[in-house]
């Protein structure tokens, strides 16, 4: 998401209604009030960290982890495939590499996932519509059989039976 593009500052107020209310957390700790044109750009900035953020987990030296976000401004370009060319991992510094994860031919888009590879298509599917904001129609998206893992199917409940419903 760019500071450019068409989302209404309605719809950036109800993001961050949506998503924890963070700018009226932040007016809460300031002491100067904020006048209407900065709460609307930090509810914006919030809206594009929300949506163009990688989050990591970074371990401590003593053991103790937290969960990072970061805004990667080349890999923020690459576009949401459930199955994709490539994966990001992350230094102890933060700093993200991406690797072809099977072999990618010349002039096709490098894709990356912005979810889990191992949740069902509803999950997925949930997770991006809530942190993403849209709803992802990939080839493993619109294969009921999810490339035939049957991930999203459930064991069928007759103790006879190994059939998935």
């Amino acid at each position: 998401l760019s500071a450019a593009s068409s989302w209404t500052l309605e719809t950036v107020r109800w993001s961050s209604v949506c998503r924890g209310i963070k700018v009226d957390l932040l007016k809460q700790h300031m002491k100067e009030n904020l006048s209407k044109e900065d709460e609307d750009w930090m509810r914006l900035c919030c809206l594009v960290m929300d949506t163009n953020a990688f989050e990591f987990l970074k371990v401590f030296s003593d053991g103790g982890q937290t969960s990072l976000r970061g805004l990667y401004p080349l890999a923020a370009v690459m576009n949401h495939e459930c199955s994709p060319n490539s994966c990001h991992v992350y230094n102890a510094d933060g700093v993200m590499k991406v690797f072809a994860s099977r072999p990618i031919a010349a002039g096709e888009e490098v894709t990356t996932s912005y979810s889990s590879l191992l949740w069902s298509t509803p999950i997925r599917r949930l997770n991006l519509a809530r942190t993403k904001h849209f709803l992802c129609r990939c080839i493993r998206c619109s294969d009921p059989t999810e490339f035939g893992s049957m991930l999203s199917c459930l064991p069928c409940t007759d103790p006879s039976c190994r059939g998935l419903l």
